[in-house]
């Protein structure tokens, strides 16, 4: 069941810093914008965004859809976040499952308590200044084993077609499937002159 109503709108979400988003009328998929995150000072800044639309707040098995976009050559510092346990009108990843899009690979992190408690990656090269469309998939299931699990699938589209970034990622813990509260969001780390995009993002809750 799709949960996110298509529009181009920062009020949807809740940021931790309004100064460094914006919807981008040049660069884009779908018109008339794309949101664009980038550092306003001469440093490494990070800015986070949680969906706050109502039907987004409690999804504990679900998918995201999205294109994501970077400009610096080596470092993209994109981040999908879910299970997210910060309430409504706050940001965070103190508590989370965190998905990072790196130069040659993917992490997938849960942090408990702002500290890293679990991780696993896999090799994958981003493209640079170029729109890609990636699905990420996650419910509670059981590992090759059967043994109960959140399983985590990536995927990107390839000509029309989603292609499994491999391997299926599997975490015993599960953690947090029986919260109340399980939001998604994004975050990125930019520099200035080096900002990220996102557009055309789907959240999808699994009845």
């Amino acid at each position: 069941m799709k949960q996110l109503k298509p529009h181009h709108t920062l009020t949807d979400w809740d940021w931790s810093d309004t100064a460094q988003r914006s919807l981008d009328t040049n660069i884009y998929v779908s018109e008339p914008s794309s949101l664009s995150c980038e550092s306003t000072a001469g440093a490494w800044q990070t800015v986070l965004f949680l969906c706050k639309y109502e039907g987004t707040l409690c999804i504990p098995n679900g998918r995201l859809i999205t294109y994501l976009r970077h400009h610096h050559p080596n470092l993209p510092f994109q981040y999908i976040l879910f299970r997210n346990q910060h309430p409504l009108g706050e940001t965070g990843f103190a508590n989370t499952y965190l998905v990072y899009f790196q130069k040659d690979m993917v992490e997938f992190t849960r942090y408990v308590d702002g500290g890293a408690v679990w991780s696993q990656n896999t090799p994958f090269t981003k493209a640079v200044e170029a729109w890609e469309r990636f699905r990420l998939t996650w419910f509670s299931g059981t590992n090759g084993d059967g043994a109960p699990a959140l399983v985590i699938v990536l995927e990107k589209e390839l000509a029309g077609e989603w292609i499994q970034i491999p391997p299926t990622i599997y975490d015993l813990a599960d953690g947090w499937k029986d919260s109340e509260l399980n939001r998604i969001g994004g975050m990125a780390t930019t520099w200035i002159g080096h900002p990220d995009w996102w557009d055309d993002t789907e959240i999808w809750k699994k009845a």
